[in-house]
């Protein structure tokens, strides 16, 4: 916004959390390049660690010699890999347990805690982060991780809570019977139903039934983002 030049700007998804198998990856790479074989791209964004594992592999085929600038990872995520130095991004900083802490200040009697969360790749990769952020509480909390079951199962589960409950949403893009869903969409059935009130991570979940948490915010990420592509549009 207010730059003095025009940019067009293409938005792909690549939709893994629906389509994962080797053969999409290979259609969805025949299909970008030769979608912009004869277009003159000046940067990348990979928003999330699929859209940048993806590049990564790939990039050097539809892409080459194009800056990519990576969100939406944390500094687990990233691990010890080295990248290319056409490569930049801004980390994210994600935490359970404060939603937790905040959570149980507001509700002192809570004695259990019923986390909610899907089984795409990211939704476990996310659950198992929040597990080992939520094993200092279980000698005076008892948790229940509601995964193994369909979105069905789990909201009529949801709706006979036990008093002193509280409900902590993570992710929800696949349920075990395979279907896909968008989280915010299934956060805000999810809190008509619920016996208990239900906390989550992440600012965009708010106006969905969230009475709140320790929220991450997407907003601010994009914001240091943009700062990057900026630069990286400058070299």
């Amino acid at each position: 916004a207010g730059s003095e030049i025009r940019f067009e700007l293409y938005r792909e998804s690549m939709d893994m959390s629906r389509f994962a198998a080797s053969d999409h990856e290979f259609a969805l790479l025949n299909s970008l390049r030769a979608k912009y074989a004869s277009k003159k791209i000046h940067a990348v964004v990979a928003l999330f660690p699929a859209a940048l594992d993806f590049l990564l592999r790939h990039a050097d085929e539809v892409f080459p010699g194009v800056p990519i600038v990576f969100c939406g990872l944390d500094r687990s995520q990233l691990g010890d890999r080295s990248f290319p130095q056409r490569v930049s991004g801004a980390l994210i900083k994600r935490e359970f347990a404060p939603t937790l802490d905040l959570a149980l200040h507001v509700h002192p009697l809570t004695e259990r805690v019923y986390v909610v969360s899907g089984v795409s790749e990211f939704d476990l990769r996310l659950l198992q982060q929040a597990r080992e952020e939520f094993r200092r509480y279980e000698q005076r909390i008892a948790f229940t991780y509601l995964t193994g079951s369909s979105l069905a199962d789990t909201l009529a589960r949801l709706k006979q809570l036990p008093p002193r409950s509280l409900v902590l949403f993570t992710t929800f893009f696949r349920d075990t019977e395979g279907k896909a869903f968008i989280p915010r969409d299934i956060l805000s059935t999810i809190s008509e139903v619920a016996s208990a009130p239900v906390y989550g991570f992440v600012d965009g979940y708010l106006g969905r039934g969230l009475v709140g948490g320790s929220l991450y915010s997407v907003a601010m990420q994009g914001t240091e983002m943009a700062k990057m592509l900026k630069a990286a549009l400058a070299e």
